[in-house]
This record gives C-alpha cells, structure tokens and sequence, in this order.
C-alpha cells in the first residue's frame, strides 16, 4: 500500500471516529427529547424529538458513507 492510500485510510477511518461521536450524540440528544416527553417537561417535547431523530438518521447515513468510502479503500 503507497502513502497516498495510507492516508486515505487513515482520513477514512477519522471521518468513521466522527460519524461515531456524532451520533453519540445525536443518540444523547434523542434520548433526552424521550425522556423530556415521557415526563411532560414542554410543549415542544414531540418537535425535539422529531429533530433528534431526523439528526440520526442523518448522522447515521453519513456514517454509512463514510464506512462505503473506507471499505472502497481496501477493495481497490
């Protein structure tokens, strides 16, 4: 393997590390939205909850991408 297709793999694997973080996060979020609904703290619980769920599953397609992108690393 050249360095060149080290340091896509490497660049990969980061936006991988990121896509992870990020839906952590989003995941968190969700969770907190579901759990503000269940308690009825505010009117906006179900728009929060939408939005975290529109935010993973956005995350989550970019993280799929991400893992496409690295996995066409190797089978070049």
């Amino acid at each position: 393997m050249d360095c060149h297709a080290v340091s896509s793999v490497r660049a990969g694997m980061d936006r991988l590390d990121q896509a992870r973080e990020l839906i952590a996060k989003a995941t968190a979020l969700l969770e907190d939205a579901a759990t503000a609904a269940v308690e009825g703290q505010g009117a906006s619980s179900g728009a929060d909850i939408c939005d975290a769920a529109a935010l993973v599953i956005t995350l989550s397609n970019s993280a799929i991408a991400a893992a496409q992108s690295a996995a066409d690393l190797f089978t070049e």
